[in-house]
């Protein structure tokens, strides 16, 4: 047995040459003055192979799916192209990735065939997708905090679901609303905001401190303000207008 070239993969072609073909009989010792030989100045070689089916594609996908932690059902499928494999049957699994879309599925499909490389294709998967999200439970009015008593999980299509969805229960729980939500409603991160631990005209302290000196005078706070923040507040004494961050409920740090 002499091996001239490697075959081509199912469905491709190879042209091997009358030189090469000789150049390796003398390689593997062959004395062709002694053996009689007719051979084309090309030869083409086709291996026989078939298209990877549609049905085959969808039939892994959809037990691929089925394993998966997507709650989708497949509408549609559009292979990237195709795929020739030996004739026969052979050995497929396929992986699903999150979509560049909503309603969209990416799937990548490994086929090994017999006597051929492994080879993959991918798919573009339309789906039905769903997914559990935290919703009211209740008309919301504006300024609301939210308890645990406020939402409810709701299956949505993903369709539905806007972009600034807060999906964890827990992301959500003593946020304030910005705008009121009505029943049913999904919580959208532009509605939710921290609420402020010192309220427009409400008393606090004010605390000063140096590297020399703390001190502290009573003041009001000239805008809400959640901890961090830089906020407006009237020193009661004076009655100045300063700058301070907010500490905590009731308490803004100033500089001298």
């Amino acid at each position: 047995k002499i091996v001239v070239a490697q075959s081509p993969e199912p469905g491709e072609r190879l042209t091997l040459s009358a030189a090469k073909i000789l150049g390796k009989l003398r390689e593997e010792g062959v004395n062709l003055k002694q053996v009689g030989y007719a051979i084309p100045r090309t030869s083409t070689v086709l291996r026989a192979g078939r298209a990877l089916s549609l049905g085959e594609i969808q039939e892994v996908i959809t037990e691929a799916l089925a394993n998966s932690n997507f709650d989708a059902t497949i509408q549609s499928i559009e292979p990237e192209g195709s795929l020739f494999i030996a004739p026969g049957l052979a050995e497929m699994s396929a992986r699903i990735f999150p979509g560049k879309r909503s309603g969209e599925l990416a799937a990548v499909i490994e086929v090994k065939s017999e006597g051929a490389k492994q080879k993959t294709i991918s798919a573009r998967v339309i789906v039905d997708q769903w997914m559990e999200v935290p919703v009211a439970n209740r008309p919301l009015a504006k300024g609301s905090l939210i308890g645990s008593d406020d939402l409810m999980m709701a299956r949505l299509n993903v369709t539905q679901i806007p972009r600034d969805a807060a999906y964890e229960p827990k992301s959500i729980i003593g946020l304030e609303t910005k705008s009121s939500l009505g029943y049913g409603e999904v919580f959208r991160k532009r509605k939710l905001e921290i609420p402020p631990v010192v309220a427009t005209g409400s008393r606090l302290t004010l605390r000063y401190k140096s590297a020399a000196l703390e001190a502290t005078a009573s003041g009001v706070a000239m805008e809400d303000g959640i901890v961090g923040q830089r906020i407006r507040v009237r020193n009661e004494g004076s009655g100045k207008v300063i700058v301070g961050e907010v500490i905590e409920a009731g308490l803004v740090g100033v500089t001298p």
